[in-house]
């Protein structure tokens, strides 16, 4: 995704990423950790950028997680 598109709901395709979790939820093995990787296009690691990308992504995550409908 665009750095200018974290947090922006639409733009960022958290809505794609909110479906493929409840898929995944009920199709595959939850008995083992996964991982996300989030690329991002023009970012520029100057000053306190990193840290204010990093948690705009982690707030989002933790958002839609809560939001998703988790099978029992």
């Amino acid at each position: 995704m665009w750095e200018k598109d974290v947090g922006r709901y639409g733009a960022s395709n958290y809505g794609l990423l909110k479906v493929i979790f409840e898929v995944n939820l009920k199709l595959f093995d939850q008995n083992c950790s996964k991982k996300l990787l989030f690329v991002l296009r023009d970012f520029t690691d100057k000053g306190e950028n990193r840290t204010r990308i990093k948690n705009a992504i982690q707030t989002d995550i933790r958002k839609l997680w809560s939001e998703i409908i988790k099978p029992e």
